[in-house]
């Protein structure tokens, strides 16, 4: 097959140095994850909570 690579190539390639890209950051990040965790976590908490007292406080 002489030509340019078909599209489906070009996906395969792109997806494989996708995920060794996503494997490095992982390797990378390790350290820091469970902090990252807790911080989502915590935040995504705060955000609930203020919209509660958000919606009590002005009667929607």
């Amino acid at each position: 097959m002489s030509g340019p690579p078909s599209r489906w190539t070009t996906l395969m390639v792109l997806l494989i140095a996708a995920m060794v890209v996503a494997r490095s950051l992982v390797a990378a990040l390790a350290p820091v994850l469970p902090w990252l965790a807790v911080a989502l976590v915590g935040s995504g908490g705060l955000g609930v909570i203020v919209l509660l007292l958000l919606r009590r406080s002005s009667r929607w």
